[in-house]
Parts: structure tokens; sequence; C-alpha cells
């Protein structure tokens, strides 16, 4: 992945103003999961630019 980002990363999920975290591994059963993981890492990439 670009910028070194880790795949083992939780994810995570907004639902009804509620944050949850997910196995990486069940990311893969679902798309939604999918955009989650990458929101979340392109979020901490964000957060390390200088």
């Amino acid at each position: 992945m670009k910028y070194g980002a880790k795949t083992d990363l939780a994810v995570k999920r907004y639902s009804l103003g509620k944050e949850s975290l997910y196995s990486p591994h069940t990311a893969l059963e679902n798309p939604y999961y999918d955009f989650s993981r990458k929101r979340k890492i392109f979020t901490e990439w964000m957060k390390r630019r200088p």
C-alpha cells in the first residue's frame, strides 16, 4: 500500500452516531467496511503529514 499504511489496522464504522471497531478481516466480507478502512488509513496518514 502507498505511504507505508498498515493493513492490520482496526476498522472504524460510523452508524447512528456510534463508532465501532472491527477486525480488518471482517472488512473483506462487506464493501462498506473496506471503505471505512481506507478512510481510517487516509485519516491517520493526514495526521502524520508535516
